[in-house]
Parts: C-alpha cells; sequence; structure tokens
C-alpha cells in the first residue's frame, strides 16, 4: 500500500525505495528454489544417496537456503534502495514527475 500511496501523492523517490523492498522481500522465493536444488546435488554427492536422502537433511536444505536466499535478497534490495535513482536530482520528490513523462 505505501508504494502505490507513494506514486499518487508523485512521490517517486519513496515510491521506487519501496517497490524495490517489495521486490526484494518477495523475489528470494524464486532465488531459493535453484539454490535449494544444488543444495541437495552437493548434499547427495557429499553425504551418498543412503544419508543424503533423509527427512532431516532434505530440510535442512530447504530451510538454510531459504534463510540464505531470504538475507541476500533483502539486503540486496535494502542497499539498492537506498542508492541515488533517477530522479535524485529533485531535493523533495513530492510532486516531481518523471523525466520522460510530460506534464502540462
Amino acid at each position: 500500500l505505501a508504494t502505490f500511496a507513494l506514486a499518487r501523492q508523485g512521490d517517486y523517490v519513496r515510491h521506487r525505495q519501496w517497490a524495490i523492498r517489495h521486490l526484494g522481500a518477495g523475489l528470494w522465493v524464486a532465488a531459493q528454489r535453484p539454490l535449494f536444488a544444488l543444495a541437495r546435488l552437493v548434499q547427495l554427492g557429499t553425504l551418498g544417496a543412503g544419508a543424503g536422502t533423509t527427512a532431516g537433511v532434505e530440510a535442512d536444505a530447504f530451510y538454510y537456503t531459504a534463510y540464505a536466499t531470504t538475507f541476500l535478497y533483502i539486503a540486496g534490495a535494502e542497499w539498492l534502495a537506498r542508492r541515488p535513482g533517477p530522479l535524485a536530482a529533485f531535493p523533495d520528490s513530492a510532486g516531481a514527475q518523471p523525466p520522460d513523462r510530460d506534464v502540462p
């Protein structure tokens, strides 16, 4: 809601920051799946077929990859959100229009 409200108010700098944070908070799920598959392959290669297929080992791979991708995506999104964006030239972005938009 904050992202939408900020865009409606014309505060594009803060809108960009919140949009980036929301994307980072949601996209970790998409990154976790391939990392989980890679972790499972490593587990099976190092532990063997017997020990590498237990429910506990599979759960460990799932949770640790979820922790890692959540941290990386949220930290990366926060880093990106704090960087100056294309509207950083405006000291107060409230009411500022994007550069490619004509304002009468």
